[in-house]
């Protein structure tokens, strides 16, 4: 998106047909895809091909747009291509790896590998474009940060062009309103034209700002200037934090259980503020203040960079790995190149700071491969994390009560069904018939279920019983209550075959527990108990089961089945006042109708 000087009116107005053009076909593109979706029809009916479809509609024409001119058209091609081949992939693996039997397709992967894809395109695109420009496989270090810091300022000036211009179109149409005129309101929300109009104005402004690079670079100037002011702050801060850790030690920082991750994020704070003060090292010497700012902050990333690993390790010591803990190893890896490159940087002779450019440019083309690896089967998080966990489930180093079953069933996709297949068929580990027991009542539940610690939480009545195998792990999700105070289970035949179900009195409400007809465990209703007395006949032995009070007959209707819920509701109290429990009627009472 970048470029030397201003853009001479012929090619100005070439280049903006084009770039509108290309905006207005993405977005006709997207209204395709929309259109499948709301109708069923492929490529909506397939999950990977929908997201592939529409990732590469995303980024590819961006390329297009943001290379423009700046781009011989051989390399810009094969670029866009390479780029669409990359967004499709890592997206339809992203789908693709979270569908299964039991879980919908989804038709979109998940925040974090879209962010991850914009990250990717974003770096490469801003190390081909001056590689490009100057035939080599590596161009100097001041054409990488002109190009990427002013198309940074170009991309945020495109995005407030965009949302200027549907703040005036939805101001045109309440000046419409305000005369009855409704026509206007009604185009700018139709799906047809809210999509080529949004990717046709983001392209206008990418080619706007493109076109007076002068007073964008000026924007950029003062956005680099503000940003580095605030690095002293920011060293000030963290000198105080390390400094602090000498005299409250390290325990508190475990304690927070997020120390890894607020570590991680105030490193990526300083490196922009670092950045931001050096820009590209040119003559013009930053102040003496900006300097030593630079220097202590360089050298501060160091004992943060090994305080985050340490935290990382020890969070993966006890509890395993996951896919988060996985990622965040990239992130410290990455944190750890920065740090040591500009720790060497601020303590090497010679011109200030020089050495961090080869550290930002290592740490792209790291960043490159780290992505292409965790968001494709290369080095996939969800996988290696399966296998972590499972394997400490069967050593015996996490109990099977703690063990989160959870993450297997419903944030693991495939890799984590394949798990519990095997966990609920194979005998594995010493306790494998708790272990299958729960894995066969994680693969049956249709929602997460909170895990109940075994003792402190649940009391059984009548005192000493025991709970059937697998009813414990039923109750998770209904049981939330349970960690704050105890709760209640109570045996009980509900049913004409004489079966025991059992009650869980949890938050105002009994919860009813029954074998289905494959034998497992699962919630089959509920009462709602806010009468007094209750809970005291249920500990005493002195709760029967009675045909219900209402003599009202479901209706079938086009083949479903209604439930009439009668006026009386069935809470009421009688057990204070001198009324008897009423009896069933022999006539259906009177039900007032709207």
């Amino acid at each position: 998106m970048t470029q030397s000087g201003d853009v001479e009116p012929s090619a100005d107005r070439r280049r903006g047909a084009v770039r509108l053009a290309v905006g207005l076909a993405q977005g006709l593109a997207f209204y395709g895809l929309h259109r499948a979706e709301v109708t069923k029809t492929w490529p909506a009916t397939d999950g990977p091909t929908f997201a592939a479809c529409a990732m590469a509609l995303v980024f590819a024409p961006v390329v297009v747009i943001g290379g423009l001119g700046h781009l011989r058209r051989t390399t810009l091609g094969v670029w866009t291509l390479v780029a669409a081949v990359i967004a499709a992939g890592l997206s339809a693996y992203a789908v693709a790896k979270a569908t299964t039997l039991t879980a919908p397709s989804p038709r979109m992967p998940d925040f974090p590998v879209f962010m991850a894809v914009a990250a990717l395109v974003f770096i490469a695109h801003h190390l081909i474009v001056p590689a490009d420009a100057r035939r080599r496989w590596l161009a100097p270090y001041r054409d990488y940060f002109d190009v990427g810091w002013l198309d940074a300022a170009q991309l945020g000036l495109a995005l407030a062009f965009t949302g200027a211009f549907w703040l005036l179109l939805q101001l045109g149409a309440s000046l419409f309103q305000l005369i009855g005129i409704s026509g206007f309101r009604t185009v700018i929300q139709s799906e047809w034209f809210a999509f080529p109009a949004t990717t046709g104005a983001f392209a206008m402004g990418v080619h706007l700002a493109d076109v007076r690079l002068g007073l964008t670079r000026g924007l950029r100037t003062i956005g680099l200037f503000l940003l580095s002011w605030l690095l002293p702050l920011m060293t000030l801060i963290a000198a105080g934090f390390l400094i602090s850790l000498l005299f409250t030690g390290l325990a508190p920082l475990w304690r927070s259980r997020v120390a890894t991750g607020v570590l991680l994020a105030s490193m990526a704070t300083l490196i922009v503020l670092v950045n931001a003060a050096y820009r590209d090292g040119g003559e013009e010497a930053a102040p003496f203040v900006l300097r030593w700012a630079t220097r202590i902050t360089a050298v501060a990333l160091v004992p943060l960079a090994i305080l985050a690993a340490y935290g990382l390790g020890l969070r993966i010591s006890q509890h395993g790995l996951t896919p988060e803990r996985i990622i965040a190893g990239a992130c410290l890896l990455v944190a750890l190149l920065y740090a040591l490159g500009y720790a060497f940087a601020a303590l090497a002779p010679g011109r200030w700071m020089r050495p961090l450019e080869r550290a930002n440019v290592a740490a792209a083309f790291l960043i490159l491969g780290l992505i292409v690896a965790l968001f494709s089967p290369i080095a996939d998080p969800t996988p290696i994390s399966v296998r972590d966990q499972v394997a400490r489930l069967v050593n015996g180093k996490v109990a099977v009560a703690d063990f989160d079953f959870n993450f297997l069933r419903f944030r693991a996709g495939k890799a984590g069904l394949a798990a519990l297949n095997t966990l609920a068929k194979d005998r594995l580990g010493p306790h494998a018939i708790v272990i299958a027991e729960r894995a066969r009542s994680a693969m049956n539940s249709k929602y997460p279920a909170e895990n109940v610690a075994p003792q402190g939480t649940l009391v059984i009545y009548p005192k000493g019983t025991a709970l059937p195998e697998g009813l414990e792990a039923a109750m998770g999700a209904w049981s939330w209550p349970c960690r704050s105070k105890p709760c209640e289970v109570f045996p009980i035949a509900l049913t004409s075959d004489g079966s025991t179900q059992y009650l869980l009195s949890a938050n105002y409400s009994l919860w009813v527990f029954a074998r289905d007809p494959d034998g497992h465990w699962s919630n089959a209703g509920l009462f709602t108990q806010s009468c007094p007395g209750v809970l005291e006949a249920l500990r005493a032995g002195r709760a029967t089961a009675a045909p219900p009070l209402s003599s009202w007959k479901d209706l079938i209707a086009g083949g479903n089945r209604l439930t009439i819920q009668p006026t009386i509701k069935p809470n009421v109290c009688f057990a204070t006042s001198t009324q008897s429990p009423p009896q069933p009627a022999s006539k259906p009472p009177i039900v007032p109708t709207r």
